[in-house]
């Protein structure tokens, strides 16, 4: 229906004008469908451009797709692309690692024993000389621990077993240990999977079971309870269970025993040693004050006894042993290669041994004087213990151990204040009635000075060394995180430091402590090296005597 756009009336239908206004009525309705014609096209127009705008979107889909797509392809002719392997030959297993991953293989290492000198190429494992090979493959290369005892020896029967460690080159001693399983092999030294230690017998220790009496050599790596049930049943009255450090694998179990496993013995009393972690206990002695109270003293040193090596062969090797008869007080004292550092830090005096600087080879866990104070592990103590700042005090597990500590230097001498001698320009007077004239020289207690010396931290498995490395512990950071499945023991080194002797200012004599170590008043100078695989010195686990073992024919 139409209307007139002049007045608004309605419209006959076919009509040319208006009835009521005469306007002709053909304009109008042009101007009308003008009008309708101009809306559509405004509407089309929206949704033409509604319809355009995805379209934008995909094709930042389809670009986004076509560079996945290459990435894709990059990646994928990166890892599938061919390689030829060379001749499988190196000097070294580093060498042939390092070569097979310039072809971008991924190599894994690992290590075995075998009769191959230490670092030797023993073989490559997932490719063949000469073959192509894409770069997803995996390869392991395997270095020599060098000659050793096998995973699986101990499963073996007799002449296998000694058919396989004679392939070692190396000779091969049987000895004869009690055990509960006779004819059996119960063990060997070193133990299964480990080399020969650098530096030490090169030979290999099996132990093949006997009868008798004594503490059967299978004891060890059984359950310490299971075990004390049995040495009752072979008629043993006093047994005790006695912790040592160990590896996390024998924590809890039988790792040795005096008299030694598999030896004989009439004795009815026995001690037997299981596996231990992190015990500040271990550590402590306990005696007796003045007053007749129980002290708890860090006077055990009975934990660091044994031997600690490098993956690379350097040892260190503390025996602990009764200080004074009659007593239950024990020293340490440091053999091997390394018991001389002591003396190399004193080479300004000139001497070839302990005696010449009036000391022994004792290293101690506290300061050691003349009263228990110096090593008093008291917690109700706090600030006023002299312990304080020693890591035994605190809750990491770990313990310190040094040499000396409250001596000072006068000149290149060591100097005992306590004693009542007096440092003069660098000499020690060593006449008490002289004192109060030397204290009137312009040089009294001039040229004194504090000096490093030996330094070392345990590590029993569960010691919390993130916690000392976030303390500030130590200086920087190692590459490669210690095994913290095994005891180890870092040493401090000397080299590592601008300054090995503090100067004291002669104000300062009698109140200075030593920054070399964890004194009442300060702890000691960051410990350099940091920690890492390199440089800790692992429990060497040994649980066989075999000095004690007779050898068969």
């Amino acid at each position: 229906m139409n209307f007139c756009d002049n007045c608004g009336s309605k419209l006959e239908e076919n009509s040319k004008f208006c009835d009521n206004c005469g306007v002709a009525i053909e304009d109008s309705v042009n101007e009308n469908l003008d009008s309708q014609n101009n809306s559509d096209n405004v509407q089309n127009n929206s949704d033409n451009s509604k319809k355009r705008k995805p379209f934008g979107i995909w094709k930042f889909i389809v670009i986004g797709i076509v560079v996945v797509a290459l990435i894709v392809c990059a990646v994928a002719y990166v890892v599938f692309q061919k390689s030829v392997i060379p001749a499988l030959k190196a000097d070294s297993a580093k060498e042939m690692a390092d070569k097979l991953s310039s072809y971008g293989l991924p190599v894994k290492v690992v290590k075995k024993v075998s009769p191959l000198k230490k670092g030797d190429l023993v073989e490559v494992k997932g490719v063949k000389e000469g073959e192509k090979v894409d770069r997803s493959r995996k390869v392991t290369v395997v270095e020599s621990l060098g000659p050793g005892v096998p995973e699986g020896v101990n499963k073996m029967s007799l002449n296998k077993a000694l058919k396989v460690l004679k392939s070692m080159k190396v000779p091969v001693k049987v000895h004869k240990a009690i055990a509960t399983k006779p004819g059996k092999i119960v063990g060997s030294y070193p133990m299964p999977g480990n080399p020969i230690i650098e530096h030490s017998e090169r030979v290999i220790n099996v132990l093949v079971g006997s009868e008798g009496r004594g503490v059967p050599a299978d004891l060890y790596g059984m359950d310490s309870n299971k075990a004390k049930d049995i040495l009752s049943k072979y008629g043993f009255k006093n047994i005790s269970l006695v912790p040592k450090l160990s590896s996390r694998k024998n924590i809890g179990k039988i790792i040795g025993s005096n008299p030694s496993l598999g030896s004989q013995t009439n004795s009815d009393t026995v001690t037997l040693y299981f596996g231990a972690g992190v015990d500040k206990k271990m550590f402590i002695r306990e005696d007796k004050d003045f007053g007749g109270e129980t002290v708890y003293l860090a006077e055990n040193p009975d934990p660091f006894d044994g031997l600690w090596c490098t993956n690379s062969g350097d040892c260190l090797d503390f025996v602990s042993k009764i200080k004074y008869p009659g007593t239950n007080m024990k020293m340490l004292e440091l053999h091997g290669s390394h018991e001389r550092d002591y003396l190399n830090l004193r080479k300004a005096d000139n001497v070839a041994s302990f005696e010449g600087l009036g000391l022994n080879n004792e290293l101690n866990m506290c300061v050691t004087n003349q009263t228990f104070m110096g090593c008093d592990l008291n917690p109700a103590l706090g600030e006023k213990s002299w312990m304080k700042n020693h890591l035994i005090f605190g809750d990491t597990g770990a313990v310190e151990l040094y040499r000396g500590g409250f001596e000072e230097f006068c000149g290149n001498s060591m100097f005992d204040s306590i004693t009542g001698y007096s440092c003069v320009g660098g000499k020690i007077d060593k006449n008490y009635e002289n004192e109060e004239e030397n204290k009137k020289n312009p040089e009294y207690n001039h040229k004194m000075s504090f000096r490093m010396a030996d330094f070392y931290v345990i590590f029993p498995v569960g010691a919390d060394l993130k916690k000392l490395e976030a303390d500030g512990y130590f200086q920087g950071v190692g590459k490669h995180e210690p095994d913290m499945n095994r005891p180890f023991i870092l040493r401090r080194d000397p080299k590592l430091y601008k300054k090995t002797q503090i100067n004291i200012p002669p104000k300062d004599v009698y109140s200075m402590p030593n920054p070399f170590i964890p004194t009442r008043e300060s702890k000691p100078v960051k410990f350099a090296p940091a920690p890492d695989d390199d440089n800790a010195y692992y429990l060497v686990e040994k649980p066989f005597d075999m000095s004690k073992l007779p050898i068969e024919n």
